[in-house]
């Protein structure tokens, strides 16, 4: 099985310097330990949308994977970003949500419709 570290891009708020310095010091960690798959994720402050996924993964040039995570962004375009990086991820993280004692499948339901088809390279990841 293939070992991965998956790292933040970072918490700062995105700017095109700071997502291509991101993407270069995750490249750098990336080459120092080859054999582990350096992995980002749409999380925390410095990926708020695909753009800065794809400013970050563009900086890295090939050299860290994507790990999309189904329940960090929120709001009305949540799922269309989704969409738009789905494509580039390796690996999958998903959260299932308890209200009031119950299972909210629904949103689990609507994000792995979204993803069917991804071939990911290894185990997806399900937080229950």
């Amino acid at each position: 099985m293939e070992r991965r570290a998956r790292i933040g891009a970072g918490r700062s708020a995105p700017t095109e310097e700071l997502l291509r310095s991101s993407g270069r010091s995750l490249a750098a960690l990336a080459a120092r330990h080859p054999t582990v798959r350096v992995v980002t994720e749409n999380w925390l402050g410095m990926t708020p949308d695909a753009e800065s996924i794809f400013a970050v993964l563009e900086a890295a040039d090939g050299q860290i994977g994507l790990l999309i995570d189904l329940g960090n962004w929120h709001g009305p375009g949540k799922y269309a970003e989704l969409a738009k990086i789905a494509a580039k991820a390796e690996t999958c993280h998903a959260k299932v949500r308890r209200v009031g004692g119950r299972t909210r499948r629904s949103g689990l339901q609507r994000r792995a419709r979204r993803s069917q088809g991804r071939r990911f390279r290894r185990s997806t990841g399900v937080d229950l």
